[in-house]
């Protein structure tokens, strides 16, 4: 289960690639192409493995207009498909 407290961090090894209307990551190992729009981007940018998904939805509630539980809500949603597609790996916050 995801958590608040939990830091995602970009997996090695990942090719990314920003356009004018989002950013294309290419895990070569898995041979998987993933095009996010630029909201995906901006969540993606601000994947450093240092962030919580907490900390990571309240900076998207300053940049789009929308509450701390959806935007909590949907980050979780998101990056457990990107869990998923072998984009992240997870560690807790001060681990």
């Amino acid at each position: 289960m995801i958590t608040l407290t939990m830091v995602p961090e970009k997996t090695t090894d990942l090719i990314c690639r920003t356009l004018d209307d989002g950013t294309v990551i290419i895990n070569p190992e898995h041979g998987d192409v993933r095009v996010v729009n630029n909201v995906g981007a901006r969540v993606w940018e601000l994947i450093d493995g240092h962030r919580s998904i907490s900390q990571i939805a309240k900076e998207i509630t300053l940049d789009y207009e929308v509450s701390f539980d959806d935007a909590s809500r949907d980050l979780q949603d998101y990056l457990e498909v990107m869990l998923d597609q072998g984009l992240l790996k997870w560690h807790e916050q001060g681990g």
